[in-house]
C-alpha cells in the first residue's frame, strides 16, 4: 500500500484538532490566542462623480488635505497611530481601496493581501500589495507597491471580504506556502487553519497544482503546521523545538498545581520541560489588566510549575527572532535534565 504524503497526514491531523476545537472537546479553545476577530478596515473613499466634487478633491489633495491614491480615487489623508505595524497595515489597505476602486477590469487580491484581509497572522508586515487578474495587465513599469500576476482562478478560488474580491482562505494558504519565507508562511498557514481553512480542500489545491514552481516548498510548510501554536511567537518557538526534538513534543500542555490548572504553550510532558512564549501584549494594560500584576501573575504561575518538577524556557520576540540561537537555548534546557 502507497504511504500517504507527510504533507497530507499533517493536513488530517489539523481536520481532526478542528473537529475537537469547533465542538468545544479542545479546552485549549477557550485560553487566549493571537487570533483576531475584527479584520482590517478598507477605507471607504470620497465621492468623485461631479466635476464639481473633482475639482474639490484635486484642490485638497494639492492643499495636503486629502490623498490621491490613484487616479479617480481620493482618501482622508492617513492619521499615523504611532503602531508600526498597524500603521503599515492601515497602508496596506489605501492601496487595496485604490486599486479595487480604479480598475476597470476584474480583480482579485491574493497571497499576503488576501491573508491580511482575512485576518491572519503575518510574522512580517507585507510592503507590497498582491493583485491577480485574469490576463497579463498592461502596465507602466515601476508602479510601485504593487505585485501584479495573471491566472486563473476558479470560483473555488474567490471569495469577498469586506466587499473586496479576494482569494479563499485555501487558496491563500496554498500561494503564500510556496512563495513566502518558511517562518512567514508557516505562521500565516498555522492562522489561517485557526480561522477554519479547510485542510481537504488545501490538499486538494496542492495536489492539482503539482507542477508549479516552489510546490516542494509548499509541502514543507504543510508538513511543519502545529495548530495549537496560539500565536506566531508560539509558532516560531514550536518550529525551533521540532527541530531539536520532535519525539513527545506536545502544544498547550495542561500541568495541575497548588495553584490551579495551568496550560503550557509546548514542551514535553514526559521530561517535564517547557517552553513559553512571552508576547509584550499580554502585560500592555488595557483588556489585559494591571502590568505589575500580570507580572506578579508569571512569578507565581513559574513557581508552581517548577513546585511540580517543570523546568520552564522562558522567551520573547528577542529570543524566537534568531533561529539558531533559541535551538540552542532549548537544546542546553534538555540537556539539563540528562534525559536527552
Amino acid at each position: 500500500m502507497r504511504k500517504q504524503p507527510d504533507y497530507r497526514t499533517n493536513l488530517d491531523r489539523i481536520a481532526t484538532w478542528q473537529r475537537a476545537w469547533r465542538d468545544g472537546t479542545d479546552l485549549t479553545a477557550r485560553l487566549y490566542s493571537a487570533d483576531r476577530t475584527t479584520g482590517p478596515v478598507v477605507p471607504a473613499s470620497l465621492p468623485y462623480d461631479t466635476r464639481g466634487t473633482r475639482r474639490a478633491l484635486a484642490r485638497d489633495a494639492r492643499a495636503g488635505r486629502v490623498e490621491r491614491v490613484r487616479r479617480g480615487v481620493y482618501l482622508p489623508v492617513q492619521v499615523e497611530s504611532g503602531n508600526r505595524s498597524q500603521d503599515a497595515e492601515a497602508a496596506l489597505m489605501r492601496t487595496v481601496r485604490g486599486l479595487a476602486d480604479a480598475s476597470g477590469t476584474q480583480l482579485c487580491f491574493t497571497h499576503t493581501t488576501a491573508a491580511v484581509l482575512h485576518r491572519c497572522w503575518q510574522y512580517r508586515m507585507p510592503q507590497a500589495v498582491h493583485v491577480t487578474y485574469p490576463v497579463k495587465p498592461k502596465i507602466r513599469r515601476g508602479d510601485d507597491g504593487v505585485r501584479r500576476h495573471w491566472a486563473t482562478l476558479t470560483p473555488r478560488d474567490r471569495t469577498v471580504v469586506d466587499r473586496i474580491p479576494v482569494t479563499t482562505l485555501e487558496r491563500t494558504v496554498f500561494d503564500c506556502a510556496r512563495t513566502l519565507e518558511h517562518d512567514c508562511a508557516l505562521v500565516l498557514a498555522t492562522s489561517a487553519f485557526r480561522l477554519g481553512a479547510d485542510p481537504a480542500v488545501v490538499g486538494v489545491i496542492v495536489d492539482e497544482n503539482h507542477r508549479v514552481p516552489s510546490i516542494a516548498a509548499a509541502r514543507t510548510v504543510l508538513e511543519a503546521i502545529e495548530p495549537g501554536c496560539a500565536s506566531p511567537g508560539e509558532v516560531l518557538t514550536y518550529r525551533a523545538a521540532r527541530l531539536v526534538r520532535p519525539e513527545g513534543l506536545e502544544t498547550q500542555i495542561q500541568v495541575g498545581t497548588r495553584r490551579g490548572t495551568y496550560w503550557v504553550d509546548s514542551g514535553w510532558p514526559a521530561l517535564k520541560v517547557g517552553l513559553e512564549f512571552h508576547g509584550a501584549v499580554k502585560y500592555s494594560g488595557g483588556s489585559f489588566g494591571d502590568p505589575s500584576v500580570r507580572h506578579e501573575e508569571r512569578g507565581l504561575r513559574a513557581q508552581a510549575l517548577m513546585e511540580e518538577g517543570w523546568r520552564i524556557l522562558d522567551l520573547g520576540w528577542n529570543e524566537v527572532i534568531d533561529q539558531q540561537r533559541l535551538e540552542l537555548a532549548i537544546r542546553e534546557t534538555l540537556l539539563r535534565r540528562r534525559q536527552w
